[in-house]
């Protein structure tokens, strides 16, 4: 059990929790609205979590959440009016957590996508697959899917290299 006391998160000038205090327990979810500003909340929130449990290096854990969260409010019912993206968080042990982003379902099914070097988008689930030690999808019993991951959280842990071909791409367009 994780014990937060205290969470504050701005975007910008906006508050968007103060003060907030919560206990997570293994197996409990925690919900976020469908919009593109509850990735960045839900990344602190997981980097909260984390960090008081002890874990070391969370940065694998930040990118994966980052990455489903956004799929999820993007490709997903969650992403629509209403919508929700729940988030649950389980340590395995000292040196791993796994992730579950579970969505409200969609007409397709979450896969790892081949993209261009000059795509602005499509790299998200391979950017998780290099991150994770394991990752997959499962029906949720509400309707929609839940994407999962195992991130290693020691010191030493890698997150995956971002090919800096697309950062490239995207100077050359501001050009």
């Amino acid at each position: 059990m994780i014990q937060l006391t205290g969470l504050t998160k701005r975007h910008g000038e906006v508050l968007a929790v103060d003060d907030l205090t919560f206990t997570v327990r293994p197996g409990l979810v925690t919900g976020f609205p469908g919009l593109a500003r509850s990735v960045s909340v839900a990344r602190h929130c997981v980097r909260s979590v984390l960090a008081a449990a002890g874990h070391q290096n969370v940065d694998g854990a930040l990118l994966v959440v980052s990455e489903l969260v956004g799929n999820a409010v993007v490709h997903t019912v969650s992403g629509l009016a209403g919508g929700l993206v729940t988030v649950d968080i389980r340590e395995i042990g000292q040196n791993m957590a796994r992730i579950d982003v579970i969505d409200q379902g969609a007409s397709t099914a979450p896969q790892v996508c081949e993209s261009s070097d000059t795509a602005s988008s499509g790299r998200g689930l391979r950017l998780v697959e290099e991150t994770a030690v394991r990752w997959g999808v499962r029906d949720d019993s509400l309707g929609g899917k839940a994407v999962w991951a195992e991130v290693l959280t020691t010191e030493d842990t890698p997150v995956a290299l971002i090919d800096a071909s697309i950062w490239a791409v995207e100077e050359d367009a501001k050009a």
